[in-house]
Formats: C-alpha cells, sequence, structure tokens
C-alpha cells in the first residue's frame, strides 16, 4: 500500500503498526529488509512504529486485520522526490512485491 504523507521531503516511510483507539496490528512482513534495500539503492527510508490518526492508518489497520503480509509506505510530494521513475522501479521489483 502506498500513501502520500505532505510532511516527508526527500524520504520513504515504512508503517510497521497501524492503530485504532488502543487496538494496533502489526504487519508480518520483514521491514527491515524493505529498508535495507531502499537505503541500498538510494532511496532515504525511515521506518515508523508508530501509528497516525489520518485516513492511511484507517486503511492499513483494516488490511492488517485480515492480511498481516501486508505493508505500507508513505511517499513524500512526488516534487520532492528526485527520481520518480526509479522509486516507482524499486517498489515494482522490491523483494517483498510478489510475497
Amino acid at each position: 500500500m502506498l500513501g502520500l504523507r505532505n510532511n516527508l521531503k526527500k524520504s520513504i516511510r515504512i508503517e510497521t503498526t497501524a492503530g485504532i483507539e488502543s487496538y494496533t496490528v502489526n504487519t508480518y512482513i520483514n521491514y527491515k529488509v524493505l529498508h535495507e534495500y531502499f537505503n541500498l539503492n538510494g532511496i532515504s527510508c525511515l521506518i515508523n512504529e508508530k501509528p497516525t490518526n489520518y485516513l492511511c492508518n484507517y486503511a492499513y489497520y483494516k488490511v492488517l486485520q485480515r492480511n498481516k503480509k501486508a505493508i505500507f509506505i508513505h511517499v513524500p510530494k512526488l516534487k520532492n522526490i528526485k527520481d520518480v521513475d526509479k522509486l516507482i522501479d524499486l517498489i515494482m521489483k522490491s523483494p517483498l512485491a510478489y510475497n
């Protein structure tokens, strides 16, 4: 899953957890592998383990309730990404893309 995060400037952010009220759900995806993959390929990548209160969090929460082998990546505005085509290519070819 992908979502836009306006406050990100040049990094993408992997969300590991989604939550509603006091209920949280974590992904089963090995996000550390994904984090390393992006950073090694020149895309600055952060990890966030704290759910937000926005629509993306709600959608991610609902997906994780049904399938814990899901991941959510927030991206900055496209104008802030130096090489959009590279980012798209890396996402499509990521080691987790078809698992």
